[in-house]
């Protein structure tokens, strides 16, 4: 199932070769249930987490597709790889979005998702500085660009359609300071 989500799409291209696909498709598989069993493990002490961050890399994942895959599949994993955590996370958004601001318009709510998103991604250009962050401080980050997401937002809404936003942001504010909590 967790394959067909992530990577469904890129799959997909592969219809051409069926052995590909189907090696391809054992080789996610088998990366994604090492990830999940390592997990389980750092979770009750027995694993190391900096395996754990070695093994959830998309570099890891690239490295074990390589050999599968010729460079033109490459670099649409690589095109897609980025487009996966934004199409995620404004899914996410969207849907508590949806829950948090009811009345919002459609138009309004693609506003905030456009604004929101792209700020709260880890970008390939920040993301070796991202990873050299205690957890508080990423969370720290994540609070600035929730912030500065609001402000842009602060002159092209008003009325209810503003609050509802605002109340959107209190309560993705209020998740991330529980995550720093924990």
């Amino acid at each position: 199932m967790q394959v067909d989500v992530q990577f469904g799409e890129f799959l997909a291209t592969l219809s051409g070769d069926p052995d590909q696909h189907r090696a391809v498709e054992r080789q996610l598989v088998e990366v994604i249930s090492d990830r999940a069993e390592l997990s389980a493990q750092v979770a009750t002490g027995r694993g190391d987490v900096a395996e754990l961050e070695a093994l959830s890399s998309y570099a890891y994942l690239r490295s074990q597709l390589a050999p599968l895959l010729d460079r033109d599949s490459l670099q649409l994993l690589d095109q897609q790889q980025g487009a996966i955590a934004e199409r995620n996370l404004r899914l996410n958004y969207g849907q508590q979005l949806t829950r948090t601001a009811p009345d919002l318009s459609d138009a309004n709510r693609e506003l905030v998702l456009d604004i929101l998103v792209p700020a709260m991604l880890f970008r390939a250009e920040n993301a070796d500085s991202r990873n050299q962050l205690s957890p508080e401080q990423v969370v720290n980050q994540q609070l600035m660009s929730l912030r500065d997401a609001r402000e842009a937002l602060q002159s092209r809404l008003s009325g209810v359609q503003l609050e509802q936003v605002n109340q959107f942001f209190n309560q993705i504010r209020s998740n991330l300071f529980l995550n720093q909590s924990m």
